[in-house]
C-alpha cells in the first residue's frame, strides 16, 4: 500500500488545486488578522486579543478542504484509475485507505499553515493566547481531529460516486447542511431561560417589564439531545471554538474519533461492495 500512498502524494503535490487551497488558506488567514487590527482598538481597555481572530477561519474549514478533496480524490474514477489499480492487483481496502491517507496529510497541512500564519502574526498584533493552556491544547487537538473527520467524509463520497462535479456538490451540500444545523442547535441553545415581558424604549431611557418564562428556551431531555449534537458535529465543535465557549472541550476529541471510526467503516464497506466497470 506504501506505493499506492506515494503515487497518490506525486500525484496530489503536482495537482494545481492543491496549491491553490494552500495559497487561499493563507491570504485568507492574514487578511482575518489584518482586518480585526486596530491600533486605536488596541490602545483601549477594549482590546482584541489572539483569542478573539485564530478561531475564525474554522467556519470555514469544511468548504475549504470539500472542494480540495472532492476534486483530487473525485478524478479516480474519470481517470481510470481505480480500474487500473484493481487490474495490477491491489485489493479495495488497500485503495481505500491509501485515498483516505493521501487526503488527511495534505487536509492536516491546510490548517496547519492557518495555524502558523495566524499566530505568527497575531502574536506580533495582539500577542498570546488569554485562554488557558489546556484549553488551547484540546481545541487545536480537536481542529485536527475534526480535519481528518472532514477528510473521511469527504473520502467516503468520493469513492462512491463515480463523477467529479457531483462529488464536489455533494460534499458542499453535506457541509452546508450540517454548518445550518449547528447553527441552528447553538441558537436554540443561546435562548435565555427567563426573558422581559415588554421593552419599552422611550425618551427617558428603556423600560423593561416582569420577568417570564422564554416560550423559545430548550430544557429538559430535548436541551441534552441538543448539547450532545453541538458537540459530536464537526461544525459544532467548531462553531463553538469560534464562538469561545468551552464548555464540554474535553470531550471533541472522543466525539471525533468516534465520527472518524464510524465514517469510515461505512464509506469502506460501501466501496467494497460497489460496481466499478
Amino acid at each position: 500500500m506504501s506505493k499506492l500512498i506515494y503515487a497518490n502524494f506525486y500525484r496530489i503535490f503536482k495537482n494545481k488545486i492543491f496549491y491553490v487551497e494552500i495559497i487561499f488558506t493563507a491570504a485568507f488567514s492574514l487578511f482575518i488578522v489584518l482586518v480585526n487590527y486596530s491600533p486605536k482598538i488596541q490602545a483601549s481597555d477594549n482590546g482584541v486579543y489572539l483569542d478573539d481572530v485564530f478561531f475564525n477561519l474554522y467556519l470555514c474549514l469544511g468548504f475549504i478542504l470539500a472542494a480540495g478533496i472532492s476534486l483530487i480524490v473525485g478524478t479516480e474514477y474519470s481517470d481510470g484509475t481505480i480500474r487500473n489499480k484493481l487490474i495490477v492487483g491491489y485489493t479495495r481496502k488497500q485503495i481505500y485507505f491509501s485515498n483516505l491517507i493521501s487526503a488527511a496529510v495534505p487536509s492536516c497541512m491546510v490548517l496547519m499553515v492557518h495555524g502558523i500564519i495566524t499566530y505568527g502574526v497575531g502574536y506580533f498584533l495582539f500577542g498570546n493566547f488569554q485562554l488557558p493552556l489546556e484549553q488551547i491544547l484540546i481545541a487545536l487537538l480537536s481542529a485536527f481531529l475534526v480535519t481528518m473527520v472532514f477528510s473521511t467524509l469527504f473520502v467516503a463520497v468520493a469513492m462512491n460516486c463515480s463523477n467529479k462535479a457531483v462529488t464536489a456538490v455533494v460534499s458542499l451540500l453535506i457541509v452546508l447542511g450540517i454548518t445550518y444545523l449547528s447553527s441552528f442547535i447553538d441558537n436554540m441553545l443561546s435562548e435565555p431561560e427567563m426573558v422581559y415581558e415588554s421593552i419599552i424604549y422611550s425618551g427617558e431611557g428603556i423600560e423593561c417589564g416582569n420577568m417570564v418564562k422564554n416560550p423559545a428556551y430548550v430544557g429538559g431531555l430535548q436541551r441534552e439531545i441538543y448539547e450532545f449534537m453541538d458537540d459530536l458535529l464537526p461544525t459544532g465543535q467548531l462553531l463553538q471554538m469560534y464562538s469561545m465557549k468551552f464548555t464540554n472541550y474535553v470531550y471533541w476529541p472522543l466525539y471525533s474519533i468516534v465520527l472518524f471510526t464510524g465514517i469510515t467503516l461505512v464509506g469502506m464497506l460501501l466501496f467494497q461492495k460497489r460496481d466499478i466497470k
